[in-house]
């Protein structure tokens, strides 16, 4: 996955990596790092994120534009 699609998903929303850190339950660290492409993300997660986000795991995941 590339960070710029966590990124832009955020940013569009106004947020800070913080605040989604926060509302997912994980420390900004984390998050941090999944948003950067350093961690992989966990799948359970990967659902939190698009639930959150509102988008599926496709658009998430960059298997579609």
């Amino acid at each position: 996955m590339n960070r710029t699609r966590l990124e832009d998903l955020r940013e569009e929303k106004n947020l800070k990596k913080k605040e989604v850190a926060s509302d997912l339950g994980v420390s900004a660290s984390i998050y941090g790092r999944w948003e950067n492409d350093r961690d992989p993300i966990p799948t359970r997660r990967l659902y939190q994120l698009g639930n959150y986000f509102q988008v599926n795991l496709d658009y998430l995941l960059k298997l579609f534009d």
